[in-house]
């Protein structure tokens, strides 16, 4: 057994990432990048689950949030900005994302496989390709979400999907491929 992490109710100043294989559990919590050197904040390695709500990610431009590395992760509510250096949220699998809000994620907001997005907002994100989301799989799916000035460097702007592409109910305003 790889333990449990679990944080609830804290404000946390990051200056080295926090690093979960086991279950990671984060409830109302602010953690912020400071004097940060590394890539992303937090990094899975094919850990067990993490379930993350109510919680704010500040990348402080300085730094990616989640590195999740075929982790299945649940998120909702929680908000991810000012990203750079990594995606808010990077190579999760099979996982939930929900009521979020990512703004100014500067490599790309979120990239994952066979996951389900839903009601979310994305705004001022930028990427090479799904300057919000870049997704693959089978079961890929996005849901409800609006998308506001993302812009990519190449093709295809706010969404990248390859395998099966189900979008739905989804509003974008002025994202272009750059």
């Amino acid at each position: 057994d790889l333990g449990i992490l679990e944080i609830r109710n804290s404000t946390i100043y990051l200056k080295r990432p926090i690093r979960c294989k086991g279950v990671l559990n984060i409830r109302n919590c602010t953690m912020i990048a400071q004097d940060f050197s590394e890539r992303d904040m937090i990094i899975m390695e094919h850990a067990k689950t993490c379930s993350i709500t109510y919680s704010e990610f500040n990348g402080a431009n300085s730094a990616g949030v989640f590195r999740a590395c075929g982790t299945r992760m649940n998120l909702f509510h929680c908000i991810f900005r000012n990203c750079k250096g990594g995606s808010a949220i990077y190579d999760a699998y099979l996982s939930v994302i929900s009521e979020c809000i990512f703004s100014y994620c500067q490599d790309g907001a979120v990239y994952c496989h066979s996951s389900k997005i839903s009601d979310s907002t994305f705004v001022n994100c930028t990427g090479k390709t799904g300057a919000a989301i870049r997704m693959e799989g089978k079961s890929s799916e996005v849901n409800g979400c609006r998308f506001m000035h993302c812009i990519s460097y190449y093709k295809p702007g706010a969404i990248d999907l390859s395998g099966s592409r189900h979008i739905y109910n989804c509003t974008f305003t002025n994202c272009d491929p750059q």
